[in-house]
Order: C-alpha cells, then sequence, then structure tokens
C-alpha cells in the first residue's frame, strides 16, 4: 500500500486500486 493513495480520499476506487496494488 502506498502512503500516497487513500481509500478516504478516492472512496470505492481506491478500495479497488489497494486490492489490485
Amino acid at each position: 500500500l502506498r502512503t500516497g493513495q487513500t481509500v478516504t480520499v478516492d472512496g470505492a476506487a481506491g478500495t479497488v486500486r489497494l486490492a489490485v496494488a
């Protein structure tokens, strides 16, 4: 997980990115 990307900021899209990463 990258510190720059936050689930709160991206929302649902952020969750998908974290899952892929």
